[in-house]
C-alpha cells in the first residue's frame, strides 16, 4: 500500500544540497516544456548554480536527463531504500540493472492517484512522469510493465483473499486496470475539463471515487446477457 510518507516530494526542504537543486529544477523544466527544449543554462538559472556546476554533478544534459528519470521513478515506487533514485536509469553492471528492474517493479498506480491529489507539491514530478510516458516509447514500456506488475500481484493476493470475484483472464484484468488508472492522468485537460475543473486535484479526485467504487463493486450493465452471448459464440 502506498504511503505519502514514503513519497519524496521533488520540493523536500531536507533535499537541499546543490546536485538536489539541480535534479530538482530539471524535473521542473524538463516536465514544464520538455527536454529538447530545455538548456543546461536554464536550468543552472533556475537552481541558482552556474553550469559549470550542472556539468559537473551530471556530466552532460542526458547524464542529468537519467538522474531526473531514476528519481521520479523512485518517487512513485514503494519500499525504495535510500539512493536509488541515483542508479537507476543509470549504470551497466549486473547490480545495476537489477536494482533499475526493482525500481520500475515497484510503480504503482496508488502513487500517482495520491500525488494528484497534492499537485501543489507533486506537479513537477507528475509532470515530468507524464512526459516519460507520451514522449519516450521505451520508458512508457518499462513503466506499464512496472505498474502491471505491481497491479497483477495486487490482483492475485486480492483473489487469494476472496476480495474480488473469479477472473476469466487476471493478467488481462491488470492490464485493463493499469490502462484505467493511468488514462485520467495522461489524458488531464481534457478529463478534468469535462467535469468542470482546469486539473486533477483532490476535489474532482473525491467526486470519482463513488462511480469508480460503484463501477467495479456492482458492474456496469443490468445483467450479464452480454457477457453469456460472447461466451456462447466463442465455444461454437
Amino acid at each position: 500500500m502506498f504511503n505519502n510518507r514514503n513519497m519524496r516530494s521533488v520540493n523536500e526542504s531536507r533535499d537541499l544540497t546543490a546536485r538536489a537543486r539541480i535534479r530538482n529544477a530539471a524535473v521542473g523544466l524538463f516536465g514544464r516544456q520538455g527536454i529538447a527544449a530545455t538548456s543546461v543554462r536554464a536550468i543552472a538559472e533556475e537552481s541558482g548554480v552556474s553550469p559549470g556546476l550542472v556539468i559537473h554533478h551530471f556530466g552532460t544534459k542526458d547524464g542529468l536527463r537519467k538522474a531526473c528519470d531514476a528519481y521520479v521513478i523512485e518517487l512513485f515506487g514503494t519500499g525504495m531504500t535510500e539512493g536509488v533514485g541515483d542508479s537507476v536509469s543509470g549504470g551497466g553492471d549486473t547490480n545495476d540493472e537489477g536494482r533499475n528492474r526493482a525500481a520500475f517493479e515497484s510503480l504503482t498506480i496508488e502513487a500517482v492517484q495520491s500525488a494528484l491529489a497534492e499537485t501543489d507539491t507533486y506537479g513537477p514530478a507528475l509532470d515530468y512522469l507524464r512526459r516519460m510516458l507520451t514522449e519516450d516509447p521505451s520508458m512508457a514500456e518499462q513503466i506499464f510493465d512496472g505498474f502491471m506488475t505491481t497491479t497483477l500481484e495486487g490482483l492475485q493476493a486480492q483473489s487469494v483473499a476472496g476480495m474480488i470475484r473469479p477472473q476469466e483472464d487476471l493478467e488481462a484484468t491488470a492490464a485493463l486496470l493499469v490502462v484505467f488508472g493511468l488514462a485520467p492522468f495522461v489524458l488531464e485537460a481534457p478529463f478534468a475539463k469535462v467535469l468542470g475543473r482546469e486539473h486533477i486535484d483532490g476535489e474532482l479526485l473525491r467526486r470519482i471515487t463513488l462511480p469508480t467504487l460503484e463501477m467495479f463493486t456492482h458492474g456496469l450493465y443490468a445483467d450479464d446477457s452480454i457477457l453469456k452471448a460472447l461466451r456462447d459464440g466463442e465455444e461454437k
